[in-house]
């Protein structure tokens, strides 16, 4: 069967692309300014894209899962010791993993976040490379735009190790992986070690592995870049003048389907400062995705601040869906007139710190309980199960 995916991968004719607190006046004039853009095609110069079978083995090896047949792995590397421990110890977590959370945020999915079972662009800024949630939540999601600080990275030439080399690389791997197995989120302060070691440099790698461990069939990774006029140019083809937006872009299948997929992450600050003088192209990017959903975890308050107003403004007019915690925009901004709310989880103040970023509004509205539905899942900051909150909401039609 997955022979004839590979065969069917190599006829496909198509990709699928769409590719402290903020002030009063700041929120009023953003509140102003919920306006549904006309969808907009990103301007693509597309070369062909093969299944090039390396990344998906790749991906296999980095997340301990056993090889296929005919795989591209050095045969002494999938019998090295150290990699034979990893597949173990990551088989155990994995296991773990799944059987408390992944199922359980499915199933909460599939009975809340209804009309979205059609293909759709999904927006999840200060994601770092949690594509792990993101396809959880939203598994019907064909284009997924992830945005961090994180450098992107490079594939790892595993054939390339030697036997310390590995085992340095795979527990670089594991230590990468703790903070979101056990709390739902990366630390910015340990990704900042994590993913810019020597080997383990960037979100490729982790990507790569989330992508196998939730049953996703790679064909190919391109690095890429933003030119000046919002459109992905791919690596070969990149100029001096459309290097300040790096990113990287995978191509990829649910297992045994041969419908392409696309996730792309950018290394890029999403400051105000940065979207209008150091890096406007990307946020011509943004503009161009045209309609989204948008999914916001763990996002450190930042958009509670007048200096993201920008990409809290592009959050705002371009989704039609916004699913995040109380870490991402403020309640006030999701206006009766202009958005349907619902509410899921318990909501007291945030962590220490961000405890100036509580919303009283927000406190309120959990007030109430028959208007909170409950949520059996942690997430986010309150990683606790019975101590985190989820706001679901979606833009009124006019």
């Amino acid at each position: 069967m997955r022979n004839k995916i590979i065969s069917l991968l190599l006829i496909i004719g198509s990709v699928f692309f769409v590719v402290g607190c903020g002030t009063e006046s700041d929120k009023t004039k953003n509140s102003k300014t919920e306006t549904k853009k006309d969808s907009v095609k990103v301007k693509v110069a597309e070369p062909k894209i093969s299944f090039n079978r390396k990344y998906d083995d790749l991906a296999r090896f980095i997340a301990g899962m056993p090889a296929n047949p005919g795989c591209t792995i050095d045969s002494a590397h999938l019998k090295n010791k150290e990699w034979i421990k990893f597949s173990k110890s990551m088989e155990d977590k994995w296991g773990k993993y799944d059987s408390t959370r992944l199922k359980t945020i499915s199933d909460w999915s599939k009975k809340e976040i209804t009309g979205k079972s059609n293909p759709f662009t999904l927006f999840y800024p200060f994601s770092g490379p949690d594509f792990l949630n993101a396809t959880i939540f939203f598994p019907a999601a064909d284009t997924l735009v992830l945005i961090g600080l994180e450098p992107r990275g490079k594939t790892p030439q595993i054939n390339t190790f030697s036997g310390d080399s590995l085992s340095k690389y795979l527990n670089e791997m594991e230590r990468s992986l703790f903070s979101i197995l056990n709390f739902s989120f990366f630390r910015t302060n340990s990704m900042k070690v994590d993913l810019q070691s020597e080997d383990v440099n960037g979100t490729t790698p982790v990507m790569m592995l989330f992508l196998a461990r939730t049953g996703h069939v790679i064909s190919d990774i391109q690095l890429i870049y933003i030119d000046k006029k919002g459109n992905i140019v791919h690596d070969s083809t990149a100029t001096a003048d459309s290097i300040k937006t790096k990113g990287v872009e995978i191509t990829f299948t649910n297992k045994d389907e041969t419908k392409a997929k696309k996730l792309f992450y950018y290394s890029i600050d999403l400051k105000d400062a940065g979207l209008k003088k150091t890096t406007p192209e990307f946020l011509t990017y943004i503009n161009h995705l045209g309609t989204v959903t948008t999914f916001l975890k763990s996002a450190s308050y930042l958009m509670h601040k007048t200096y993201f107003s920008v990409i809290r403004s592009a959050i705002l007019n371009q989704s039609d869906v916004v699913l995040q915690d109380d870490s991402g925009i403020p309640l006030s901004f999701f206006t009766d007139a202009n958005w349907e709310n619902k509410f899921y989880g318990t909501y007291s103040k945030p962590i220490p710190m961000f405890s100036k970023c509580f919303q009283e509004d927000l406190k309120n509205a959990y007030s109430d309980p028959t208007k909170v539905k409950p949520l059996d899942f942690g997430i986010g900051y309150q990683w606790r199960k019975n101590q985190s909150n989820l706001l679901l909401t979606t833009k009124k039609k006019k």
